[in-house]
Parts: structure tokens; sequence; C-alpha cells
């Protein structure tokens, strides 16, 4: 019993270190922060990027959704039904669309929008597959990070193979503790994972 509930317990930690709100402050993080080529800007400058991404893809998220289970128009508060995922869904395209918006006005904040604009397009056809199908949105977050970090190291702009190799692994991981936890199958597992490589790293590499 004691086992169990720690499994349950460490299952939710790795859940919400790896949510999906959380992987593009840490993808802006690694990308100013890291070794690549925005390595040189200045603190203040780094501090702007990733307070705009952390507002609109963390803080405001996170606010309008618990006012919405708070007010009861998600009842399901895990999301495990598919069609409770629908309005989050479109809250996070929105708030994408805000932080976009906001970088666009910021001359030295290019590749962080290109980065942000993937994931929006991730999100917005993940929202379409859930109409149809659960699809496993941690797991495209984190196949959207794996495609930053592949792009960057392929193109020359980062040297961030090491980062690769641990998001790989924390992958794998995440994909073990969804399937433990029984909130996909293996093919939604998979089938969000490549949504978020190929999307954001064709995007990442063709724009």
């Amino acid at each position: 019993m004691r086992e169990s509930i720690y499994s349950r317990s460490v299952c939710r930690i790795v859940s919400i270190g790896l949510h999906p709100f959380v992987i593009p402050t840490v993808a802006v993080i690694l990308l100013l922060f890291g070794p690549t080529i925005l390595y040189p800007l200045s603190l203040p400058a780094k501090g702007i990027l990733v307070g705009v991404v952390a507002i609109d893809t963390l803080l405001l998220p996170l606010g309008v959704i618990g006012i919405l289970q708070g007010t009861g128009v998600i009842k399901d508060r895990s999301l495990q039904e598919r069609k409770q995922r629908i309005i989050p869904i479109a809250v996070v395209a929105l708030c994408y669309g805000l932080c976009i918006l906001f970088l666009s006005k910021i001359i030295f904040a290019y590749l962080i929008s290109r980065f942000v604009i993937a994931a929006l397009c991730c999100v917005v056809t993940a929202g379409i597959i859930t109409l149809f199908w659960k699809i496993s949105l941690h797991m495209t977050s984190i196949g959207g990070m794996l495609g930053m970090l592949f792009a960057m190291c392929i193109t020359g702009l980062g040297n961030l193979q090491y980062t690769l190799i641990l998001f790989l692994i924390l992958a794998g991981i995440l994909a073990g503790v969804r399937l433990q936890m029984g909130s996909h199958t293996p093919l939604q597992i998979a089938a969000g994972f490549l949504l978020g490589f190929l999307l954001t790293t064709g995007f990442v590499l063709l724009f």
C-alpha cells in the first residue's frame, strides 16, 4: 500500500515538473542561459523574455483555467476526459497568441518568438485532434522541447547535445509515468511525442 502511494506521488511529481505549462518557460531559459547564440544577451533582456513567456504560457493559463475550474465550467480537474480538454486547449492557444504578440514587439526576441509560434502550432494541431481522439499533451509538449533542442544542435545555433540527451531520458520517464497513471495508451503517447517533435523541428528549421 505504501509503495503504491509512493509510486503515485512520484508520478504526480514527474507529471507536474514536466507539465505542458512548465515546458515553454524551461525551454526559453535553456535558450537564453545555455550555450546558444542568445547567451550574449544582457541579463535585463533575458529577464524580459523569460518574464513574458512565463506570464503568458504559465501563469496566465493557470489562472484562467483555475477560474474555469472554480466556477464549474471545467469539472474534471485532471482533464482525463477528452471533451474536458477542449476549453483549456483553446485558452492555452489564446495565451500563446498573446505571447507571440508581445514578443513581436521585441527586436531581439526573434528566435524565442519562432519557438513559441511552433508551440502554438502544436497546441492548435493537438486541439483539433482532441476533437476526435485523446492525444497526450504532456508528450506533445516535451516532444516540442526535444524538437527545439534538436533543431538548435543541427543548425549550429546552440551546443545543446547533452541537454538533448537529458530531455530524451526525461521524455522516456514521462512516457512511462503517463502510462502507469493510466492517462494514455502507448499509441496516444507516441502520437503526442511525434506531433510535438516533428512540428517544432520542421517549423524551426524551415521558418
